[in-house]
């Protein structure tokens, strides 16, 4: 799996460099800059549109790209050479594909409203992120600088004075190649990104079991080892055969393993990345998964034996002293104690208003309760009612189980209180924000005009029909921002132009942004629209700020309809592109835009892959928001429920074995229970009360749970949803297993 998750993540990484040719910065600009780029050396444009190209009676749409430089590494080169002469081309593999085309062939290309021209192929290219992508890449020395709005660089665009300017002026963007590389896992496929995580959890998973394993194999070693002194061979001697074999094993095998693993995708590179829409260069070996879990196998083999061995050290030398007093039910008593102070402490912190930052101890507190409640559950439970033989068997099987049921209850209570505290905030602020942005859509912000027009005719023509363009306004000496009617109110009834000096009952409420952007419409509409969050009486407050200053100059209002996709990560108000309006606010186009395509997420999977990669090419320094996927409420609510189910499972886990490692013990006392006659009801009592221990401890830690929930979350536990009751759900069905490790008749002595 993580192999798997890192050759696609590989692939994007292979895309992303070639879209910026391998240079480690990469500028987007409007003509007024790139006669400035075109002078300067260490600057190489690569124009795009969009076009056709046809080999005989075939013919396909595509994109259709332009270098001046013949060597400029543009997309992975898969088979002949660059393309040298103007008369020369490159094609992508889909495009040889379709067109059934070989080097050597011709083929007419031609780009947006130009006639087609012959060329020769001379070789084939792929976008490893996207390799459906039809297209071709054609060499002309005399390209137009103003066709052009990507530049390729090997020097900081911000150390030269007329491009600091204009990305202060939002004219035009940059970004790097490293910072580029840093949100790949952004354009992950949707089957890849749900992946991520997994190994992590198959690693935790497998960890558990095969440390399980060696601890329930320690018995039988010991066995053996015992059995090689008694033939006269030293403690060392007789155990560095079974840790020498047990080692071997398992590293041998992990080694075997994931050489087999990368084998085998190797072998199954190209149908498995033509699944997704990729295209896998090579199938990188996970390290740090593969390391990490090694290193975690090597530690349990390490570790175990000297952890029981000290352990039983321990019990024997307990066992030979006299204590006056058990120290035990002391800690216990004091954990309960110190949890109560804490709930309660936390409890009062909810009087207040707003509430104290002390509520958020309450989690703290229901640990404490939670890890001092198994010592008094464990001696309510023991029967006093029984001979003095059977309580002290009672005692004995609930003592080595009291560690794991104390682990368990510690956990469940801290991963339950806070997946329902993480449920019940991100409901409670979910329900009184709007999004960042519309579900399913894709925002892009700060896009030239030319590759504007381009993406929504992609977009439209891959099956796309809502978008949302805005123009950028140029902000050379004033910046203008909208909010609310009552801000505005608030800055003059206190005599301050400074936002930031009046109280945070004045900002505007139920909004992502309470101060946000204004930009002018590309569309003809009738009037100003806002976000309806910050319309007051019809009006919204307009703020004029001196550019790169936090005081406003001016305040004012104007008249707005409610928009319903704006505010958030999209504008706060849209201006009508009036020349009128637009002087009244000494406004005029910045050369850049902001799309929304609203309907992304209705995309095909392969649809989406293609558009985030022509996103990649077309605007490789615009900021870009995916929000097809999950909210932020909803990735934290997923996170929250993924840590109470591993939590679940990570209790369980250790109870299982540790109730296991105890029956294995006391298979000799069982066996002599059945060879004296002792009925069935007696030991079936005894194994439910050893089953109901870490069962009634768990249902004591429940009310805990929630008193924290409901003190340290906004909301109420009514949003909290049930994730946060899976792990003393799961505690509670490892605990009816118990019963049954206990009363399998065990083989007789000698056997």
């Amino acid at each position: 799996m993580a192999a798997i998750v890192a050759a696609s993540r590989q692939a994007i990484d292979d895309s992303t460099a070639g879209n910026q040719a391998g240079r480690p910065f990469v500028v987007q600009t409007g003509a007024g800059l790139a006669r400035t780029l075109d002078a300067t050396d260490g600057f190489e444009p690569i124009a795009e549109s969009l076009g056709t190209i046809a080999s005989g009676s075939r013919l396909v749409d595509g994109t259709v790209r332009v270098t001046k430089s013949p060597q400029l590494p543009v997309a992975t080169l898969l088979d002949g050479r660059r393309a040298e002469q103007p008369a020369e081309v490159l094609v992508t593999l889909a495009t040889a594909s379709t067109l059934a085309v070989h080097i050597g062939d011709d083929v007419e290309v031609a780009a947006a409203d130009q006639h087609a021209v012959s060329y020769r192929v001379v070789g084939v290219v792929v976008d490893p992120a996207d390799r459906t992508a039809q297209g071709a890449i054609l060499n002309d020395a005399d390209l137009e600088p103003s066709a052009v709005a990507v530049w390729a660089s090997d020097h900081d665009p911000a150390s030269l004075k007329t491009v600091r300017t204009a990305l202060e002026r939002r004219t035009a963007s940059y970004q790097t190649l490293d910072s580029a590389l840093e949100t790949s896992d952004e354009r992950l496929p949707d089957a890849i990104a749900d992946l991520k995580y997994v190994p992590w959890v198959l690693m935790a998973v497998a960890s558990c079991v095969l440390l399980g394993l060696l601890l329930a194999l320690l018995p039988v070693a010991r066995g053996d080892v015992a059995g090689l002194q008694a033939a006269g061979m030293t403690a060392r001697a007789a155990s560095s055969p079974i840790v020498i074999c047990v080692a071997a094993s398992v590293l041998v095998g992990h080694v075997l393993g994931v050489v087999g693993v990368q084998a085998s995708l190797a072998l199954a590179r190209d149908p498995l990345s033509a699944a997704i829409g990729q295209y896998w260069l090579v199938v990188p070996v996970p390290w740090t998964t593969t390391i990490l879990s090694l290193a975690v196998v090597a530690a349990g083999i390490v570790v175990v034996p000297h952890v029981v061995a000290v352990a039983e050290i321990g019990q024997t030398w307990r066992s030979r002293r006299s204590p006056k007093v058990a120290s035990g039910p002391i800690y216990s008593a004091l954990a309960l104690l110190v949890g109560v102070l804490v709930m309660g402490a936390a409890s009062l912190g909810t009087l207040s208003v707003p509430p104290s930052q002390v509520t958020l101890a309450a989690p703290l507190g229901a640990v404490l309760v939670a890890g001092g409640l198994p010592a008094f559950m464990r001696r309510a439970l023991a029967s006093r009612k029984s001979r003095a033989a059977t309580r002290v068997i009672d005692l004995r099987l609930s003592h080595g189980v009291h560690g794991a049921v104390t682990f368990a209850c510690i956990v469940i209570a801290a991963a339950s209180s806070h997946s329902a505290q993480v449920s019940q905030d991100s409901s409670a602020f979910e329900s009184s924000t709007r999004a960042e942005a519309p579900s399913g859509s894709l925002l892009i912000d700060a896009l030239p005009d030319d590759a504007a027009g381009t993406l929504t005719r992609r977009f439209t023509d891959l099956g796309g029909e809502q978008f949302d363009a805005y123009e950028v306004p140029l902000e050379t000496d004033t910046q203008l921002r909208v909010t609310s009617p009552d801000l505005i109110r608030c800055m003059s009834e206190r005599h301050t132009l400074d936002p930031d000096a009046v109280p945070a009952e004045c900002l505007p409420t139920g909004t992502y942004s309470t101060i946000n952007t204004v930009v002018i419409s590309t569309t003809s509409i009738p009037a100003p629209s806002a976000d309806p969050a910050l319309i007051q009486g019809g009006e919204v407050g307009v703020l004029t700020f001196p550019t790169g200053s936090r005081t406003a100059s001016t305040t004012n209002t104007v008249a707005a309809s409610p928009g319903d996709t704006l505010g958030g990560h999209l504008p706060g108000l849209v201006l009508p592109a009036d020349p009128d309006v637009l002087d009244q606010y000494g406004l005029q186009p910045g050369g850049t835009q902001i799309v929304v395509l609203l309907d992304f997420g209705s995309l095909g999977e392969q649809a989406k892959a293609s558009l985030r990669s022509d996103v990649a090419r077309l605007g490789p320094g615009a900021q870009v928001m995916d929000s097809t996927g999950d909210s932020a409420y909803q990735r934290d609510r997923v996170v929250a429920a993924g840590q109470a189910m591993a939590a679940g499972v990570l209790a369980s886990v250790i109870l299982i074995l540790a109730a296991a490692v105890v029956a294995l013990a006391h298979r000799r006392t069982m066996r002599v229970l059945i060879d004296i006659g002792t009925p069935s009801r007696p030991r079936v009592g005894m194994a439910l009360r050893w089953a109901a221990f870490p069962a009634l401890s768990i249902l004591a830690t429940l009310p805990i749970i929630v008193a924290a929930a409901q003190v340290a979350g906004v909301g109420s536990f009514a949003d909290s949803g049930y994730w946060w009751a899976v792990p003393p759900a799961t505690l509670l069905l490892a605990s009816v297993v118990m019963p049954a490790l206990l009363l399998r008749v065990p083989p007789r002595l000698g056997e």
